[in-house]
């Protein structure tokens, strides 16, 4: 797989993820542990994290109350902002925040490192709109094993094979176009699940 499809899978699976927590079908913890990586919930007013995954306070060998406390102080420690600032990364992240798209997804690539006396690694790090427009969901995972991780999680996500065929098809649509679609979805659930209770 090249980088660039390992890419999209990813995107796929933050918009997948996303939608098997709001409705029950998977925890956070659950995904967390089939993750190389990590999974953080921030806010969008200030960016900063308010929930941090079990993989993510082991990686960093912190507490989830000293990751969120303390997150400024850390994001200095952990991230190489340099490589942040010079990709553009923080405004890119505001424009997509202030898009109030539930129905998108970004992507990026930051530089990470899990102690002050490791050098820094490329990670991939995904993020989507949560359903209360207040809060991302943010997987963040080590390059290296973004190979790993699309093989991995090809179970979990196997019964929903047309979206995974038409995931680009519909990223590609409008945002009102994707919100028309969504209500037509909708619509056809309720009808089935009408009709069942009737039978």
């Amino acid at each position: 797989m090249s980088e660039k499809e390992l890419f999209v899978q990813n995107r796929k699976h933050i918009f997948t993820f996303e939608h098997k927590i709001s409705s029950n079908q998977l925890t956070i913890d659950e995904i967390d542990e089939i993750l190389p990586g990590y999974i953080h919930i921030n806010r969008i007013s200030d960016l900063n994290m308010t929930y941090v995954s079990p993989g993510g306070c082991e990686m960093f060998e912190r507490s989830n109350e000293e990751m969120t406390t303390k997150f400024m102080e850390l994001t200095d420690i952990y991230v190489d902002m340099d490589f942040a600032i010079k990709h553009s990364i923080p405004p890119a992240i505001l424009k997509f925040c202030q898009l109030k798209d539930y129905s998108n997804t970004f992507s990026f690539f930051e530089k990470i490192r899990t102690n002050i006396q490791k050098e820094f690694d490329l990670y991939c790090t995904d993020i989507k709109l949560l359903d209360n427009n207040e809060e991302l969901i943010c997987i963040t995972n080590p390059i290296n094993k973004l190979g790993f991780t699309v093989n991995k999680l090809k179970g979990i996500l196997e019964e929903n094979k047309f979206f995974d065929k038409n995931f680009l098809k519909f990223m590609s649509l409008t945002k009102r176009e994707k919100e028309i679609l969504t209500q037509v979805r909708v619509i056809c659930l309720n009808g089935l699940r009408s009709l069942e209770s009737q039978e």
